[in-house]
């Protein structure tokens, strides 16, 4: 996965078995807000207030299920729960997009694609309220993949996930899950300041 942005010059390479990401549960801190999977951070997407919507959707799957805390769908094979993922009607063009209440650092992103293997996003494009594009040259795998956005992070108030490639047998890309991640210690301090700058 790699990145390119006139605010940020560096880019990441592709992930390595060492970055996927691992399903794991999601958990509150004492203050209730939503865990992330690195240490010291919370999943700017389950906050409340954070708008899920896509560009299509079957009813079964909505845009909401991307952003529910779950590494859920449904299989190849039909079984699972598909409120626990989002599913479009269509492929290349699809996107889905997040909006906060308030802008947030985020220091990374990590993805999972969905379930159903044989619905696969090859290809994809990040779009941040800041100007920032990352590509994604190796789509999103159902074993999920991470994004670092080095150790600034972006300062923005949404994201944008867009495909641009799938493979040959996906006729529905969609999404397991996206975390947003920003340090518990800045969200914490900027909540009680009234607001993140």
């Amino acid at each position: 996965m790699t990145r390119s942005s006139s605010t940020v010059a560096s880019s990441t390479a592709a992930p390595s078995s060492s970055s996927t990401l691992k399903p794991s549960s999601t958990s509150t801190t004492p203050t209730g807000l939503p865990t992330a999977t690195a240490a010291g951070t919370v999943n700017i997407a389950r906050l409340p207030g954070v708008v899920a919507k896509a560009s299509s959707s079957i009813a079964k799957s909505p845009p909401a299920g991307a952003i529910d805390g779950s590494y859920g769908g449904v299989s190849w094979l039909g079984f699972g729960n598909a409120a626990q993922e989002w599913v479009s009607t269509g492929t290349k063009g699809q996107w889905l997009e997040l909006s906060f209440p308030a802008q947030y650092t985020l220091k990374d992103v990590f993805l999972v694609g969905r379930v159903n293997y044989f619905q696969t996003i090859t290809s994809a494009t990040l779009n941040f309220t800041d100007g920032t594009v990352i590509t994604l040259p190796t789509g999103v795998p159902s074993s999920g993949g991470h994004v670092s956005l080095g150790a600034a992070g972006l300062t923005v108030s949404g994201v944008r996930l867009t495909v641009t490639g799938t493979s040959a047998t996906t006729s529905q890309a969609g999404l397991s899950e996206i975390e947003l991640c920003a340090s518990l210690a800045f969200l914490s301090l900027s909540l009680l300041v009234g607001g993140s700058s």
